[in-house]
Formats: C-alpha cells, sequence, structure tokens
C-alpha cells in the first residue's frame, strides 16, 4: 500500500483534529480552520466539510490545508505523529506515548491564538466610553495581557524551527499552557472573569 493509503486507512480527519489542537464537539463539528468560523461550520469524521465555504476532502486534504504542505507532505507528517512508519525511532526520537501528551507546538499556538482573540476583543467591547468612566476589568485585562501574549503566539507561529520549540518548552515547562486552557475554559461561553492571566 502506498503511504496515502496507509494514512487515510489509519487516521480519520476527526482524529488528526483532535490531535493537532482542534475542539471537536461530540457531534463532530468545529470551527472551521480555513475561513472566519465564529460558530463550528464544520464537520469531521472520516472526511471533512465545511457549511459556510464549501471546502472539503480526506485527512491529507486537511492537515495539508492546515500547515500548508503538499499532499505528500502531509501524509508524512500524519505517518511520523501517528508513528504509522514501519522503522524502530532513533535514538532520541519521540516515542509512540507522544499521542497521549496532552500539548504540542500546533495546540500551544492554537490555544495561545485563541486568548489573543479574546482579549482583542475585550480590548474592543470593553473600553471605556468617556474619559471620567471607570475601567472595567476585562479592558484592564487586555492592557495588561494582551502584549506578551501576542509575543508568544508569534514565537510559536515562528518559520524558524528552534524558535517554536523553545517558545513551547518555556510555555509547558512554567504551566502557562495549562493556565490559558483553564482561562479559556471558563471564559468560553460567558465572560464571567476579567482576571488577566500571568505572563
Amino acid at each position: 500500500m502506498s503511504i496515502f493509503k496507509d494514512v487515510k486507512a489509519a487516521v480519520t480527519t476527526r482524529q488528526a483534529a483532535e490531535y493537532y489542537g482542534f475542539r471537536v464537539k461530540k457531534n463532530g463539528m468545529m470551527r472551521c480552520p480555513f475561513h472566519d468560523d465564529r460558530n463550528p461550520s464544520m464537520k469531521v469524521d472520516d472526511r471533512f466539510y465545511c457549511f459556510g465555504c464549501q471546502c472539503k476532502g480526506d485527512v491529507i486534504d486537511f492537515v495539508g490545508g492546515v500547515f500548508h504542505l503538499t499532499p505528500y507532505e502531509a501524509a508524512q507528517k500524519l505517518a511520523d505523529d501517528f508513528h504509522l512508519n514501519p522503522r524502530p525511532p532513533a535514538s532520541g526520537e519521540i516515542t509512540p506515548e507522544v499521542s497521549t501528551v496532552r500539548w504540542n507546538e500546533w495546540s500551544a499556538w492554537q490555544a495561545m491564538h485563541q486568548y489573543e482573540l479574546l482579549l482583542e476583543r475585550w480590548k474592543k467591547e470593553y473600553a471605556p466610553t468617556d474619559r471620567e468612566a471607570i475601567w472595567d476589568e476585562h479592558f484592564v485585562a487586555a492592557l495588561q495581557t494582551l502584549a506578551q501574549v501576542s509575543y508568544w503566539t508569534d514565537q510559536l507561529a515562528s518559520s524558524d524551527q528552534l524558535t517554536r520549540e523553545e517558545a513551547f518548552k518555556e510555555l509547558l515547562s512554567d504551566g502557562t499552557l495549562d493556565q490559558v486552557e483553564e482561562f479559556l475554559r471558563k471564559n468560553s461561553d460567558s465572560d464571567r472573569s476579567g482576571m488577566s492571566l500571568a505572563a
């Protein structure tokens, strides 16, 4: 079998989406990464289809689109990440337990980007209407935290692999990613807290 058939037989689009950090609802719906999707409009299972922008395809098309890879590069990435290559890992290479690891560079970027978007929205929506107005805690949180969050988002999206790796390791080691995840969970449905996350 070819690498394309091997990958498509072993990994569904939903499995890949969840592995790379996308939040998929129980019904298989998620926000489409290929357009500005405010409400989940993409259905993922074996394949994917977006009811918003009509993009569709298989798991290789999905990963290729998300990471801007050729079909072969996308298939190879999936084979490597899901350990489908019939070869023993080289010394120092990540072991198969990586599939159980909670965070990777992509999911870290996703979390920080979502946090950045939330703070940008707070900065606009809760800005004081006049000079005498008391500053809302959401607005204060955005002012205090947005610059640092934007910095980490840029680092995780860097074209330089070493920069991405170092940013990821630092955010993982000091617990920032877990704090961001918890913060987003608490604020995903309503703005109940305006407290900023310590950078």
